[in-house]
């Protein structure tokens, strides 16, 4: 009998695990950070046996490699793809250090790996160079360490349990059709004593594949370098991942993408019936200007759970109001409310700090005839009069097409102090700013999302130095963050933006661990009740969807517990990067004077404000 204490390190997933991919031409890339790719390095020839197992067509096959005295459990997997997909598999190569698995010497484990190719002793002795009479004391040790009775026994937890050594010892061909031994002629250049596919008969042994989880995803013309390609490569980067280490429960996640138009009042209704009609198990994305509860009622009757980056009031009121109706509707990002609260809450913050005084407590909004793009609302107004500053009427513009000087010229005759854009478009924002810094109007400008996307940058050029942003879920500067930026970078050739990018990655791995909590992924009402009982930590912060809003809560403006909400990130363009200037303690750097504002000839100051004043809801 097998007493699994005596293997617990052998193929239990623990921290040490790392995972890399290598492709067919031998390129090795991280899933997860860069210490799997130094570890495959360091184990050559490890990776030319990883290509030798895409080229041998084989799913999976599991072995030991022993480096020194140090032994690892390797497991290799074929990167499942689309079937309309011809590029070249790439294969997942799973790492971990163990143990020697049951007290085995290197020796007694060569002999295993032969005894499971059906050698006797004789023609074990042959390949190892030994004497028949110590492979047969090794066998015996090995029957007994194992805790079994016969050869075979050893040999069936062997295989069930990758105790196979590669390189095999000997030849590869001393395993025949086994996929170690496959695995092993093939790295050698020997042609495989046989081929598994060529044989009817191996295809009732391999395990049926499971049918993927289905992963809808809203996109908004990813073409066009802006919210839908944040979407699209967010949450790509977050089902590779996944994948990588073997999906939900042993099922891999598909992606079903619908392109859909945020300026465009019917298309994001059809979208989701069209995802509906694909049978997807959960929808994903980003953001619409346009959204009514028609669009939710079409595909009521499909019933999977939806989560977007939405940040609209009226849509949480929907949700609060009629949860039969709406009870899977999800919306990760703190609504747009907090957009105005948290823009005088800021204000409030520099002043307090010394860091700035305005000549005019007055702030002129500029607005977009969009859903959740009026922030400025009774309940910011009420907080605005309790702390002394005014809101003007806000300035309506349209999408595209604004005439920012024309604009700017009417915003400089209210003498504002503060003006506050919230226009989504990045290339509009940029105009705006450029028309801005020509016209001189000396007061401050916070932006509310549209400078997330790195193509407000590239458009507005040097105009953008100084520029004050905020987004109610935004991706952090810490460890996490950082980590989360790098490995976007690494698969997408470019630097993701500040916000709908990690929202979509942390929808992905939301949804992921409901899926793992709930019985199955198609009973859609338990998967909503997971959703709803789970607290997650993303890159963007922390989501908790159990409120009857099932709306994301914004930290410190409606929690002051940040293990609870996304913080209200207000960010400032410092030399050309981002950098996060509140809340605590999320802050890296300190406030700079915008050079439209300093006095000529006097240098801009960095001062780091004081801690933010006690958090808690407006």
């Amino acid at each position: 009998m097998l007493d699994p204490h005596r293997n617990q390190e052998a193929w239990a997933a623990h921290a040490g695990c790392v995972t890399v991919r290598v492709r067919a031409d031998g390129r090795v890339t991280p899933v997860d950070t860069r210490a799997g790719v130094d570890l495959l390095r360091r184990l050559d020839p490890l990776a030319r046996y990883a290509v030798a197992f895409a080229r041998a067509q084989l799913r999976q096959t599991r072995f030991t490699w022993i480096e020194g005295r140090a032994w690892y459990a390797v497991c290799l997997t074929r990167e499942r793809r689309p079937d309309d997909d011809r590029r070249p598999a790439a294969v997942l190569v799973e790492l971990e250090r163990s143990a020697p698995a049951y007290g085995l010497t290197v020796r007694e484990l060569d002999v295993l790996t032969l005894i499971c190719g059906g050698l006797s002793n004789p023609q074990i002795a042959a390949h190892l160079a030994m004497r028949t009479r110590t492979v047969s004391t090794h066998v015996s040790r090995i029957i007994t360490k194992l805790g079994q009775s016969t050869r075979a026994g050893v040999a069936a937890v062997a295989i069930d349990q990758g105790l196979l050594r590669m390189p095999v010892p000997g030849s590869g061909r001393a395993l025949g059709v086994l996929g170690v031994g496959i695995v092993d002629q093939t790295a050698a250049g020997l042609a495989p004593t046989a081929v598994r596919g060529e044989h009817p008969g191996w295809q009732r042994v391999l395990r049926r594949r499971l049918r993927p989880i289905r992963l809808g995803t809203l996109v908004d013309s990813p073409d066009a370098g802006g919210d839908g390609r944040e979407v699209r490569d967010g949450s790509a980067l977050a089902v590779v991942e996944l994948n990588a280490r073997g999906g939900v429960a042993g099922r891999l996640i598909e992606q079903v993408h619908a392109e859909v138009s945020a300026e465009d009042a019917e298309s994001f209704g059809a979208g989701l019936r069209r995802l509906a009609e694909e049978d997807v198990d959960a929808v994903v994305g980003g953001y619409t200007h346009f959204l009514t509860p028609a669009d939710y009622a079409s595909v009521r009757d499909h019933g999977c759970p939806i989560v977007t980056a939405m940040t609209s009031e009226e849509q949480a009121g929907w949700v609060r109001d009629d949860p039969a109706a709406f009870g899977r509707v999800f919306q990760v990002g703190p609504t747009e409310v907090n957009y105005g609260t948290g823009t005088i809450a800021f204000l409030e913050h520099l002043r307090a700090g010394g860091c700035w005084s305005p000549a005019r407590r007055r702030i002129v909004p500029i607005e977009t005839p969009v859903d959740a793009g009026d922030p400025f609302g009774p309940v910011a107004r009420e907080h605005a009069e309790r702390t002394g500053w005014a809101v003007a009427d806000p300035f309506v513009v349209g999408l595209h097409g604004v005439d920012w000087p024309a604009v700017v010229g009417r915003v400089r005759d209210e003498e504002p102090g503060v003006v506050v854009l919230t226009h989504f478009v990045p290339d509009e924002a940029a105009a705006f700013q450029r028309a801005f810094v020509a016209a001189g109007v000396r007061a401050l400008v916070l932006m509310i999302y549209a400078p997330s996307l790195p193509l407000f940058r590239c458009d507005a050029g040097a105009a953008a130095e100084g520029v004050l942003w905020s987004t109610v879920t935004g991706t952090y500067s810490d460890a996490i963050g950082r980590a989360f930026r790098r490995r976007y970078a690494e698969a997408h050739g470019r630097p993701p933006g500040r916000s709908l990018a990690g929202s979509a990655y942390d929808q992905v791995h939301m949804l992921a661990q409901a899926w793992s909590r709930a019985a199955d992924v198609h009973r859609f009402a338990d998967v909503a009740a997971e959703l709803r009982r789970i607290s997650h930590r993303g890159v963007n912060g922390s989501y908790f969807l159990g409120d009857p809003d099932q709306t994301g809560r914004s930290y410190p403006l409606e929690t002051a517990d940040p293990s609870l909400g996304q913080a209200h990130l207000v960010f400032q363009v410092q030399d050309g990067v981002d950098r996060i200037l509140h809340p605590a303690p999320y802050a890296e750097a300190g406030f700079r004077l915008p050079g439209w504002l300093a006095d000529a000839g006097r240098p801009r100051v960095r001062v780091r404000p004081p801690a933010p004043p006690s958090p808690g809801r407006w």
